[in-house]
């Protein structure tokens, strides 16, 4: 009688071992699982910080010219269009808005040229205010640049 209780104490700490061993995995699993979906929202949010080329800091934000030349620069390879409204003048850079597979026409060296007399130049202390460019002018479809306007002194 002794040793059947003792094998039933050993079969019941045995599956008390288990139930443990299965409810640790549990929690580690939750826990992988909850570390996996916040990971996946984080490189959700930085694929989208690539693909608008982080130009969301621009919308509605009033910016020297300096940081308008910093801003063609650093997307002169991109497929976007910075486009700059310098009094009555347009110009694009980068890609042209109307169609992104076509190269631009503005020349960032006329740009930042102080001799040059036409409205292409970029005052680096001039204030722009910042505007994004969406497909179709539809703010739920896809950044196809952003557009700097001259706000007038």
């Amino acid at each position: 009688m002794n040793e059947a209780s003792s094998d039933v104490l050993k079969i019941i700490i045995g599956v008390v071992l288990t139930i443990l061993v299965a409810l640790m995995a549990f929690g580690f699993y939750n826990k992988a699982q909850d570390m996996s979906k916040t990971a996946d929202e984080q490189l959700a949010q930085m694929d989208d910080m690539l693909k608008n080329g982080n130009l969301d800091k621009y919308d509605g934000a009033t910016v020297k010219g300096s940081e308008v030349i910093s801003c063609i620069q650093s997307n002169k390879n991109a497929v976007l269009c910075v486009q700059i409204v310098n009094g009555g003048t347009t110009t694009e850079y980068g890609r042209k808005s109307s169609d992104l597979s076509q190269k631009a026409d503005g020349k960032l060296a006329a740009a930042k040229n102080k001799e040059n007399t036409s409205t292409v130049y970029i005052d680096p202390t001039n204030d722009y205010e910042g505007e994004l460019m969406y497909y179709n002018n539809d703010p739920t479809q896809t950044i196809v640049g952003v557009k700097f306007t001259l706000v007038t002194q």
